[in-house]
């Protein structure tokens, strides 16, 4: 015989949230700046160390460094071209 303790929260709490779809809808836009800063900070650091490599056994590296933050930089703003999706329709319009 255990003892039964209550919830720390009231009983038809959950109720109170609003549907998923009453949310707002500006998510998308700020999860494209969150894909976006990192993207470009990374890419350009990267094209920063092509830069940076000189002569010697690092160079074989340039392209490699390029690549990726070509790579990354193209995501970041291709992620910017991705279309909103429409706002849900209320079922009486």
């Amino acid at each position: 015989m255990g003892i039964r303790q209550k919830p720390c929260w009231p009983q038809g709490s959950l109720s109170l949230l609003p549907a998923p779809s009453l949310l707002p809808m500006s998510l998308n836009r700020t999860a494209k700046g969150i894909v976006l800063v990192p993207s470009l900070l990374l890419g350009g650091s990267f094209f920063a160390a092509a830069a940076w490599i000189g002569d010697g056994p690092a160079a074989a590296n340039r392209p490699l460094a390029l690549g990726l933050g070509g790579v990354l930089m193209a995501v970041g703003l291709l992620a910017q071209l991705l279309p909103d999706p429409l706002p849900d329709k209320e079922p009486g319009d």
